[in-house]
Formats: structure tokens, C-alpha cells, sequence
């Protein structure tokens, strides 16, 4: 279960896979600086018996989604735990007025 830092635009879809290969069957779950996050999977996917995979979709994401991410599969012979990943969610600023003064 690896995973890759990445930079995303504000705005943009993201979409995080996280893989695994278990029988039977893992449950997986998404955390975000450590703190899961608490949804219904509806984007589990299964290829083949034995390795299935789980996303994390972003449909406009936005600075708030900055973070670090990792993904947990677990079944009853255990637990494993992806590496973190970090998002950096890039947004454009306009500042309007005299910037010179504070």
C-alpha cells in the first residue's frame, strides 16, 4: 500500500486508491491527519478474490481538504496501514487596495 504526496489546484477532482490484497475480504478506512474520517463506501471496488481497492474522491477540492491522508485495510488477520500522503491544495489569491500599508 504505497502512496505519493501530490499538489492539486483549488477546484480540481481528486481521486486517492488505496489497494490491498486479503482473504477474506478487508474493510477499508481513510484518515485524515489522523482522524478518521467517517463515510459510507460507496466506491469499493474488487478485482478478483483476493485484492480490492477503495477511493477517496474529491469533487472540488478546496484548501480545506489540505492534509495528510492514509488509508487503513484491515480483516480478521489483521491491520495494515498505507504510507501518509500529503496534499497540498494550491488556491489563486487576489488582493485588492494599497498593499503597501499593514
Amino acid at each position: 500500500m504505497q502512496v505519493k504526496n501530490m499538489q492539486a489546484a483549488e477546484g480540481d477532482s481528486v481521486t486517492l486508491t488505496c489497494s490491498a490484497n486479503g482473504r477474506p475480504s478487508v474493510t477499508f478506512s481513510w484518515f485524515k491527519t489522523d482522524n478518521q474520517l467517517h463515510f459510507e463506501s460507496a466506491n469499493l471496488i474488487k478485482k478478483g478474490k483476493q485484492i480490492q481497492e477503495d477511493q477517496l474522491h474529491f469533487t472540488s477540492i478546496n484548501e480545506l481538504d489540505s492534509g495528510s491522508y492514509f488509508c487503513q485495510a484491515q480483516n480478521i488477520h489483521g491491520t495494515k496501514q498505507s504510507n501518509k500522503l500529503q496534499i497540498t491544495v494550491l488556491c489563486d489569491y487576489t488582493f485588492s487596495g494599497n498593499q503597501d500599508k499593514f
